[in-house]
């Protein structure tokens, strides 16, 4: 998977988490969600600004409907995303 696509996927995997249900329970994992939706989506419009990222994630999203990110890919996002921050 080329460094791009990547970066979509994680961009499309926060977005789902971002949209996880409206509980008390869920909080946290929209806000993880966001932080990581916001970080991929700006490595990307870093890469290309004439791209419609958000558009692109949106409907990706929506394609995937309630389909589960695979658990290692949804590790390897947050663990890159992780390492940026220290």
């Amino acid at each position: 998977m080329s460094p791009k696509d990547f970066d979509f996927v994680c961009a499309v995997i926060g977005g789902q988490e971002m949209g996880a249900g409206h509980n008390e329970n869920n909080a946290r994992k929209r806000e993880v969600g966001g932080l990581v939706h916001s970080f991929y989506l700006g490595r990307l419009t870093g890469r290309d600004d004439t791209t419609e990222w958000q558009t692109l994630i949106g409907h990706r999203i929506a394609r995937m409907k309630e389909r589960p990110a695979l658990p290692e890919v949804l590790s390897a996002c947050y663990n890159f995303y992780s390492s940026k921050l220290k």
